[in-house]
C-alpha cells in the first residue's frame, strides 16, 4: 500500500458531500495526520471509505447507479470501511437497498455512527488497523469489547430416511402399468 515511495496511503472517500458536509470536513481533517492522499477514482486507491447518510445521489444515466454505488462496486478486493450516519430525514429507498446489500457483504466493515466526531475517530482507528494488518501481515488486536452472549439453538432432530418402496428404482424392464402407454407415444 502507499503512493510515492510508500509514504502515503491512497484512500477513496465516497461520500455525498451535499448530504453530509460536516462529516466530510471532519473526516478530511482527522485523516490529515495519517498522510492520506485522496484518490479521485477508487481503482487508484488502496482503501475504500464509504460514508452514507440519507441521499443515494444522482444516478449516472448510462449505468443507472449513483457514484456512491459505483465506487462501492468498483472497490473490489480493497479493504472497504463503511459508515452509516443517523437519519436526519427519511433515507432514500435506493440507498436503503444499497445499505442492505453492503451489510450482507462479509468483505466490508460496516458500522453505524452517531455523529461526525465519532465518525472521524472510528475512521482513524479502523484505517490504522487496516494499515497495521497490511504492513505486518497480521491482524491487529481489536479493541476490548465485552463479548456478546452466544445464542444457541437446540440441535434439530435427526431425520430418519423413509423406508424403500418397491417402485423406487423401477426401470424400463418392468411391465407398464395397466398397459395405458404405447411404445409410439412413450410414457
Amino acid at each position: 500500500m502507499g503512493g510515492q515511495n510508500g509514504r502515503f496511503v491512497r484512500v477513496r472517500l465516497s461520500i455525498e458531500e451535499d448530504d453530509l458536509p460536516e462529516a466530510s470536513a471532519a473526516l478530511r481533517g482527522s485523516l490529515a495526520p495519517l498522510r492520506v492522499e485522496f484518490a479521485d477514482d477508487v481503482r487508484q486507491a488502496d482503501v475504500f471509505i464509504g460514508v452514507y447518510g440519507n441521499r443515494y445521489g444522482t444516478r449516472d444515466p448510462l449505468r443507472g447507479l449513483s457514484l456512491l454505488e459505483q465506487d462501492y462496486l468498483a472497490a473490489g478486493a480493497r479493504p472497504r470501511l463503511v459508515y452509516v450516519m443517523p437519519e436526519s430525514q427519511e433515507r432514500e429507498e435506493h440507498l436503503t437497498v444499497l445499505l442492505s446489500r453492503i451489510r450482507a457483504d462479509d468483505l466490508a466493515s460496516y458500522r453505524h455512527v452517531t455523529d461526525s466526531a465519532e465518525l472521524a475517530r472510528l475512521v482513524v482507528d479502523d484505517l490504522t488497523m487496516v494499515l497495521t494488518e497490511a504492513f505486518t501481515g497480521t491482524h491487529a488486536a481489536a479493541p476490548a469489547q465485552p463479548p456478546e452472549p452466544v445464542r444457541t439453538r437446540p440441535a434439530p432432530k435427526a431425520r430418519i430416511p423413509a423406508p424403500w418402496h418397491r417402485l423406487v428404482g423401477a426401470n424400463a424392464s418392468w411391465p407398464r402399468p395397466l398397459g395405458c402407454c404405447s411404445s409410439r407415444r412413450g410414457c
